[in-house]
């Protein structure tokens, strides 16, 4: 009996000695690999998709669960992942899975196998205008200043731009100056010897319209502005900036001199001197601020153009653009672009800037301090996402920041940005040629101009509103059957 016990004991013995590391090790997601024959730390796919509900295959075996799911207990490898839906295309892609790590597909966008289009406008129209950074967006059926109107997204209602009654009304429209996250716009209109600014801000109801005429001595090469301080005009001449006061409508000219840059943030006036020095200083011109000194940007950065504007990124963080598409900022490696950037958005909440040429989309993160470095030091990291455009027209980013929507040779595209492989690219729409399009980041709805018609069209890009309809309806049916 004494001999059995023993044996019975060494046996559980052996069996915990083999098992407890074995339970030990498959906790830490260690698994036998039996291609190796040792034991391997596994990794993980997780899968979430708009709309949710998708079938996933890994290979080309049925996954258990539907998305948003994750998939565990992966050995390294790669690995083939679809999403199948009905109604909607397949998504695939190939994941590279490597020990212990995770890949995150955390907004996989499904594309209908049809997009339902709305129409909002029933007219034709010949222009689209967004200002962006806000939710606003200009509509133009003829080339006069009266045949604009202004479009509310989170309303969902138009307005006529300028009233009948408006000495603008019958001018036409030679150009519209917006500035980013402005509700306030310049409208040069009228002919050579009828030249006429007005400014009119669309933030107000009605919309307030001002003719400020008599303050442009001579046409501007660019005028810029800030909603800290809309009374305040800072029109743009070679070499020097003139000072517009809307409210007493007086003009200050040359407010600043010997200047070959210039941009206006809240309260400051940033300004490139000649000598390549950066300063700012208050709208009240107090006393100037050096900020960078020519030394540490270089004189090469600056050897583009005649005149540069400033756009402030970051409170420490400027980006100089100019004519050509030259984009340079005070941030390593300094020269992002030399020429050809089309247009650019600065996204704060990930500290991203987007630009684009007509063949790519770029997106520079601003967030990434490397490890090695003993003073902290941003540097700007490029990653082209998408680089075969053939005439890119403008860029938006969804406000979940995995997506870019954006036109290229007259048509509407989604781009989906991925952690691994290469990026998905789908056309949703043909628009009307050699127009512009309008991304709501509030409601995640797209407007554009009809190819056919010049209809005002949209398109629910991010499915925000069938999402909501969908929950809506869930919760009421649940809602039945629990008797209430």
């Amino acid at each position: 009996m004494t001999i059995a016990r023993r044996l019975i004991f060494f046996i559980f013995l052996g069996l915990y000695l083999i098992l407890c590391p074995v339970l030990i090790l498959y906790a830490f997601g260690y698994i036998f690999n039996p291609i190796k024959q040792v034991m391997t730390q596994t990794g993980l796919i997780y899968l979430s998709s708009t709309p949710p509900g998708a079938d996933i295959y890994l290979e080309a075996s049925r996954y258990k669960e539907k998305t948003p799911a994750s998939i565990n207990e992966l050995l390294p490898g790669n690995y083939k992942i679809t999403l199948k839906k009905k109604n909607y295309k397949p998504w695939a892609q190939t994941v590279s899975i490597n020990e212990g790590r995770a890949v995150s597909f955390k907004s996989i966008l499904l594309i209908p196998k049809s997009w339902p289009v709305g129409t909002a406008i029933a007219q034709t129209f010949l222009k689209l205008t967004p200002l962006k950074g806000t939710d606003y967006f200009l509509l133009a059926r003829a080339s006069n200043l009266g045949s604009y109107l202004v479009y509310d997204c989170r309303r969902d209602k138009f307005a006529p731009l300028v009233l009948s009654k408006s000495v603008f009304f019958d001018l036409p429209v030679d150009s519209i100056l917006t500035q980013k996250n402005s509700h306030t716009l310049i409208v040069h209109s009228g002919s050579l010897w009828n030249r006429k600014y007005a400014y009119i801000n669309v933030d107000k109801s009605p919309f307030e319209v001002m003719d400020i005429s008599k303050l442009m001595p001579k046409r501007p090469l660019d005028i810029a502005w800030s909603d800290f301080n809309r009374t305040k005009l800072f029109a743009a001449y070679k070499g020097h900036l003139n000072l517009l006061d809307i409210e007493s409508l007086s003009l200050v000219p040359y407010y600043v001199e010997n200047m070959k840059g210039y941009g206006v943030h809240e309260k400051w006036v940033y300004t490139l001197d000649k000598h390549n020095n950066v300063f700012r200083q208050t709208h009240e011109k107090g006393q100037k601020e050096l900020l960078f000194e020519n030394s540490q940007l270089g004189n090469e950065s600056f050897s583009q153009a005649k005149i540069y504007a400033i756009d402030v990124l970051e409170d420490d963080t400027l980006l100089f653009s100019n004519h050509r598409g030259q984009l340079v900022t005070n941030v390593p490696p300094y020269n992002l672009i030399e020429k050809g950037a089309l247009g650019f958005l600065y996204y704060k909440r990930t500290s991203q800037l987007l630009y684009w040429t007509r063949q790519a989309i770029v997106i520079v993160d601003f967030s990434q301090t490397p490890a090695n470095l003993i003073l902290p030091q941003i540097i700007a990291r490029q990653n082209i996402v998408y680089d075969s455009g053939k005439d890119i027209g403008d860029c938006f980013m969804t406000n979940d920041d995995t997506h870019v929507v954006f036109n290229d040779n007259d048509k509407l595209c989604v781009l989906e940005i991925e952690p691994q492989g290469p990026n998905h690219v789908e056309v949703i729409a043909d628009i009307q040629k050699n127009s512009s399009f309008f991304y709501s980041q509030s409601t995640g709805i797209v407007y554009y101009l009809g190819a056919h018609n010049g209809n005002l069209n949209t398109i629910d890009i991010m499915q925000r509103q069938r999402a909501i309809i969908a929950e809506t309806f869930k919760t009421k049916t649940d809602k039945i059957k629990d008797g209430l």
